[in-house]
């Protein structure tokens, strides 16, 4: 079927029995058995795309059909929360550079041990 079909579709069907019963019915993602529900995410959570789609959506409100990979998405916004959140950004750099310098040691690591283990000779006498 077609986009618009299917979205006329679907939507009778959420003016019908809701979003959630339709979500069970159309969707083939794993939060279908859900009701469509994803639960809370941030911005950063999310595809720059689908952001610019729902961000000015109204609680209740359902998105227009967003592309995706495997097909189209509709996304209802059930509630909006804003969180102000300061970050001390010495603190936080200092945390990355140590993550980072962690990996890299971890990497070492690694090619020193798999270059030992060739090198080595077993000798059964």
């Amino acid at each position: 079927k077609n986009l618009e079909t299917n979205l006329l579709e679907i939507n009778n069907s959420i003016k019908k029995i809701g979003f959630e019963n339709t979500a069970n019915i159309y969707s083939v993602s794993n939060t279908a058995n859900n009701g469509g529900l994803i639960g809370w995410l941030s911005e950063i959570q999310i595809s720059g795309q689908i952001n610019q789609n729902i961000k000015d959506l109204k609680v209740g409100e359902i998105s227009k059909p967003i592309k995706i990979q495997n097909g189209y998405i509709l996304i209802r916004v059930n509630d909006k929360m804003e969180l102000k959140q300061e970050i001390n950004f010495e603190e936080e750099l200092e945390k990355k550079i140590i993550q980072e310098k962690n990996r890299q040691l971890n990497n070492f690591s690694m090619i020193y041990f798999k270059r030992l283990k060739k090198n080595v000779e077993i000798n059964e006498n």
